[in-house]
């Protein structure tokens, strides 16, 4: 009789529980594209798994990652994760919901979660997909134990990505040795802090990193030891208030970890590329070897002595490093070198009866007509793109992966073109340059446009690049990156319209700058969401400044403290240091162009 009172009370005392409907929405990010709430809850406890033979890599990664955000201790969750890719039994699931999985159309990324009463079902359609069901109930898990909840609440999840290329734009080095020696937080960062943000793309759904690294290399480069980022420069002591002489050496130099961030990273379904230019800041070789500078946005001279060695060993280096590609940018400048004969027979020369010049003499590097840029950055790429390829044989590796921002030239066809047709066979001429139809990463205009022209398959954006223009703009991230508009702005809804107008051309993908993560986080949190499910948040305005801004920081830091760190980045000061100093390129306020005098200052309100 005692055991049955016993047993009476506790029903009653879950009964109130087990009639719980969680509220909408729910502390997610990315939201889910489709969640359905069920009566109930699902006591919190760790995952116990039923034996179906040797789980696969990604099925274990999968069971470490929930042990992780589980608690250890509770009721034991009956667990089942499976995907279609690596086979699974078909229990568990409804007809339709396997039928959903087996469409031809459902996206490889895609999976079903279920949780009731009875545990946990994650299926997804690739073992990605399964991966990314498990850090949704890694989210939820996290909530449930910041509001001291022991239950998650039941309900059935269909997700999928809006976008297949999800890339964060990290970086290890940006312009070292140009505007700045040592750069900022992630460029400091060693292992543990670059795996902790491995996890934290994984926890977000977010696939690719484009890893910037202009200027001074953050590796080794035998034979180019002064194009590494080992620099003479000063350490400040407050004590004294002098600054005293020192050695900085990035720390991937001091001890090489960087193929180990890779590997962490590439089993966990992220890609890794190298962010870096086509010929543009490409280490410090020029700044060591001026009889090689070319001049524009920091080029090396084609054809001179000693530069193709040094693509190649740059290159080479970066394939050893386990990099899984590149992500190039064009030179930034309307410029064609032709200072010598090579430049001039190989860029020029082809093109000097289409605009009636007959020598070297008569070109100007930096007014190139559209015909002679086309030949300029067809011919780097195909010379880039075979040192890779070559490069990748000497290592056993499979074809890398490239991906190409060119803004100049594709604005040049766009806008020198008198009709689609024209545009379109430039474009078409730039593929034969190439040698292989590459696919683009434009910037943030005419997405529609380019888009009808490549077809959305080659056409993803930069996103807005809110994280970098910060980092540009004022080289010291400021407390407000919610403030100026525009394609050189920080604002959020820009940022967030730049993803929309991409996913609605039928593009790939976009990227998220998080250049130097501290203070540019919202950028990582807009590109996860967005570029996931581009609808946005269920409840919360998806259009406005702050309020996707006060529901991310919320998911990431907890109701008291996000709300307050949301209201901080929204209202704080615009203003930095850099600002107000004179002849420092870089330092400006953005608004003006010039530094910040007080006799100048801009009213507040």
């Amino acid at each position: 009789m005692r055991a049955f009172a016993l047993l009476l009370a506790a029903l009653l005392a879950r009964a109130p529980e087990a009639r719980e409907v969680p509220t909408m929405p729910l502390k997610l990010l990315p939201y889910p594209q489709r969640v359905t709430p069920h009566p109930g809850a699902l006591p919190l406890g760790p995952a116990r798994y039923a034996a179906h033979g040797t789980p696969s890599a990604t099925i274990r990664l999968a069971r470490e990652s929930l042990a992780h955000h589980l608690p250890r201790t509770g009721p034991p969750i009956p667990t089942r994760l499976a995907s279609v890719e690596e086979g699974y039994a078909a229990d568990g699931l409804s007809a339709e919901q396997r039928a959903w999985l087996a469409d031809p159309h459902t996206s490889g990324e895609a999976c079903v979660l279920d949780i009731t009463p009875d545990g946990i079902t994650v299926v997804g359609k690739g073992r990605w997909g399964m991966l990314y069901g498990v850090q949704t109930v890694n989210q939820l898990a996290t909530e449930a134990a910041r509001a001291g909840r022991k239950t998650l609440p039941c309900l059935t999840i269909r997700d999928w990505p809006d976008l297949r290329w999800r890339c964060l734009s990290p970086t290890l080095t940006w312009y070292s040795g140009w505007n700045r020696l040592e750069g900022y937080d992630l460029c400091n960062w060693g292992l543990d802090e670059w795996k902790w943000l491995v996890d934290w793309s994984l926890l977000h759904k977010c696939n690719a990193w484009a890893v910037c690294m202009y200027g001074y290399w953050p590796f080794t480069l035998p034979g180019y030891d002064e194009s590494t980022l080992q620099v003479d420069s000063f350490f400040f002591d407050p004590a004294t208030g002098q600054k005293t002489p020192w050695r900085f050496v990035h720390p991937n130099i001091r001890h090489e970890f960087w193929p180990e961030v890779v590997r962490y990273a590439a089993a966990r379904g992220i890609k890794v590329y190298a962010y870096i230019g086509k010929n543009s800041f490409n280490g410090g070789y020029i700044l060591h070897h001026p009889e090689a500078n070319a001049g524009g946005a920091a080029e090396a001279l084609p054809f001179a002595p000693g530069v193709r060695d040094y693509w190649d060993a740059c290159l080479g280096r970066i394939l050893e490093l386990g990099f899984d590609g590149f992500v190039f940018e064009d030179p930034e400048a309307y410029h064609v070198p032709n200072q010598n004969e090579g430049c001039y027979q190989t860029f020029w020369e082809p093109w000097a009866q289409t605009y009636g010049f007959h020598s070297r003499q008569e070109t100007d590097a930096n007014k190139p007509p559209l015909g002679v840029h086309v030949e300029y950055y067809g011919w780097l790429f195909h010379e880039f793109d075979g040192m890779i390829q070559r490069h990748a044989e000497r290592l056993g590796r499979s074809r890398p992966d490239i991906y190409l921002i060119s803004h100049f030239l594709l604005s040049r066809i766009l806008g020198e073109s008198k009709s689609p047709e024209e545009a379109r066979r430039w474009l078409d001429l730039l593929d034969q340059k190439h040698g292989r139809k590459v696919p683009y990463v434009i910037a943030e205009a005419r997405e529609a446009e380019y888009a009808g022209l490549l077809g959305g398959g080659r056409v993803a954006s930069l996103g807005g690049r809110g994280g970098s223009c910060t980092c540009a703009m004022r080289r010291i991230a400021s407390v407000n990156n919610n403030w100026s508009p525009g394609p050189m702005g920080t604002s959020i809804d820009w940022e967030r319209d730049c993803q929309r107008r991409i996913h609605q051309a039928g593009g790939y993908g976009a990227m998220g700058y998080i250049f130097e993560w501290r203070l540019s986080e919202i950028y990582g949190y807009l590109a996860a969401q967005y570029l996931w499910r581009n609808a946005g948040v269920p409840g919360i305005d998806n259009a406005d400044q702050t309020g996707f801004l006060d529901y991310a920081c919320r998911v990431q830091y907890g109701d008291k403290v996000g709300g307050t760190v949301a209201r901080a980045l929204d209202g704080g000061s615009n203003v930095n240091e850099a600002m107000v100093l004179d002849g420092v390129y870089g330092s400006q306020y953005p608004e003006t162009g010039a530094p910040l005098h007080r006799a100048g200052a801009l009213p507040l309100g």
